[in-house]
């Protein structure tokens, strides 16, 4: 067994996820394609495939599309908790909604409203910007506040390229509201006039 499953099989039995090691995923072809393992509860509607070697799956994204897949190597050797916590909450939940466990919602919204509230680093608030996409994706209330703190700084900063938009990109993908691939491909000018679109819905 490689480092990389013991660190899998230790991360996700810390926090009670579910692992399927050495995962085979049948093609429409009639080729196979063997995963490191398998998160059943996370990524895409399928679950999120591990893989060690991105040429193992760079031609197959059409046909893992109801999977997500992370290309991963060896980690630290001390276990870091917290640092698992942030890479699962980055892949998102896609089990039961009702079984969502209760650290993959921490920390609370009103505690990222705060951060956004008062003066201080930039930094910190695009960190808690990300933080609320990834974490609170499915609260309608995330999304307003997204808009809201998007539409009070759009005066001071270019507003195609800030984390507050960003991440309202990263929310309405996790839904399944707009495509990651198209949104990437998108030039300026239609860009604005998706944006102009969704103020409309939210000013």
């Amino acid at each position: 067994m490689s480092d990389l499953s013991t660190q899998l099989q230790q991360a996700c039995a810390h926090f009670g996820l579910r692992l399927e090691l050495g995962f085979t995923v049948p093609l429409e072809n009639g080729m196979k394609i063997h995963a490191l393992a398998r998160l059943p509860d996370l990524g895409g509607p399928n679950g999120m495939l591990i893989f060690t070697n991105y040429e193992e799956v760079s031609q197959l994204r059409e046909d893992l599309s109801t999977y997500a897949f992370s290309i991963m190597s060896n980690r630290d050797s001390d276990f870091d908790a917290e640092s698992w916590r942030e890479v699962f909450i980055d892949w998102k939940w896609s089990g039961d909604p009702e079984q969502k466990p209760k650290w993959m919602t921490e920390p609370p919204l009103a505690d990222f409203v705060n951060v956004l509230s008062q003066q201080g680093d930039d930094n910190v608030k695009d960190d808690a910007l990300r933080k609320i996409a990834a974490i609170h994706w499915d609260d309608d209330k995330a999304e307003q506040i997204l808009f809201d703190f998007a539409c009070a700084r759009k005066v001071q900063q270019d507003l195609l390229y800030s984390t507050a938009i960003e991440s309202i990109a990263d929310l309405w993908i996790h839904r399944g509201e707009i495509n990651k691939e198209m949104y990437q491909k998108l030039n300026d000018q239609d860009l604005t006039q998706i944006l102009s679109h969704w103020f409309k819905e939210f000013e």
